[in-house]
């Protein structure tokens, strides 16, 4: 990169910290702290819509997708991290309550349309109101080069789950 100075990062495993290492425990300590938190957060927030939090964040993935035109079931559960058939089960229940509309996809037969109707776009705009005022109390004080690194750091780790998972549930 010319006219940038580039910053040599060495890279941390839990072996060169040591996995006594005060760091190491105090970040996974922080990692369980804030998976719960945001679990909360999102428990309550959709308690404002009347829908649980799965639903919420299925809502809220299908209008976010919805401005970069694709949302099919694929997209939408890459977008949340989840599988595919998670899904579809959300979506059947969001369907019969009235939040969204399936409708076979004009041109590809193994796809669907998924629109959010006129309650869920009123209840989301709603719902944002109240976002707003949460992510500006939370995360405020956060700067953009903060929020860079910890996506890419959470895009990593991951990225690495299932390789760790197989050596957490295998006989190795």
């Amino acid at each position: 990169m010319v006219g940038k100075s580039r910053v040599n990062a060495k890279v941390v495993t839990s072996k060169a910290i040591g996995h006594d290492s005060d760091a190491f425990r105090e970040l996974i300590a922080l990692l369980y702290a804030s998976s719960g938190r945001l679990q909360s957060m999102r428990r309550a927030l959709a308690q404002h819509l009347g829908v649980e939090a799965s639903e919420m964040a299925t809502l809220l993935a299908l209008e976010h997708l919805r401005r970069k035109g694709d949302v099919s079931v694929k997209a939408i559960a890459k977008h949340l991290h989840i599988m595919a058939a998670n899904i579809t089960s959300t979506l059947s229940r969001l369907e019969s309550l009235g939040w969204i509309r399936k409708q076979p996809h004009p041109k590809d037969v193994r796809r669907l349309c998924i629109t959010l109707t006129p309650k869920a776009l009123a209840a989301l705009a709603t719902l944002h109101v109240k976002l707003d005022k949460v992510n500006e109390a939370w995360f405020g004080s956060m700067k953009s080069e903060e929020l860079a690194t910890i996506l890419a750091f959470l895009t990593r780790i991951e990225r690495r789950f299932p390789a760790a998972l197989h050596l957490a549930s295998s006989d190795e």
